[in-house]
């Protein structure tokens, strides 16, 4: 009995959802934004109750500091937010462990992976862009800060 309770928890824990919440921070060393300009400092707040994600965004560059709020529904329902003055509609759906957040906004696509380390500290964002511009991939590694 005591193998198969511990194949059971082995079993439920290899199907659990990871949970992002928390306080994440860039780590710029360790991300790679390929022909992008890389933020100053990028800081992710996360209130994650699935299906819903929860985030807000604070971002730094050259040009001044831009705060961007974003809800997505994990169960791969369509999810609306706004960028600027621009709607933008995206699907968020799990493949496995992984978040998957796919997101169509005129003649650009992108898809983001959002993958968490195995002690939660790391939460790295494999980003996917076709653009008229061309295609290209963004990788951000953001640490947490606190949960």
């Amino acid at each position: 009995m005591t193998i198969a309770m511990a194949a059971l928890a082995i079993a439920t824990s290899a199907s659990a959802k990871p949970n992002f919440s928390g306080t994440w921070r860039l780590n710029k060393a360790k991300s790679n934004y390929g022909p992008v300009a890389a933020p100053a400092r990028m800081e992710r707040k996360i209130v994650h109750e699935d299906p819903m994600l929860k985030m807000v965004i604070v971002q730094a560059n050259d040009e001044g500091e831009r705060t961007l709020e974003q809800v997505y529904k994990t169960d791969g329902s369509p999810s609306v937010n706004k960028v600027g003055t621009r709607e933008i509609t995206s699907v968020a759906k799990w493949d496995g462990e992984v978040l998957v957040i796919s997101s169509e906004r005129g003649d650009s696509a992108q898809s983001e992976r959002w993958n968490l380390s195995q002690d939660g500290s790391v939460l790295t964002l494999v980003n996917r862009i076709k653009s008229p511009k061309g295609n290209f991939e963004v990788i951000v590694v953001m640490e947490r800060t606190s949960q």
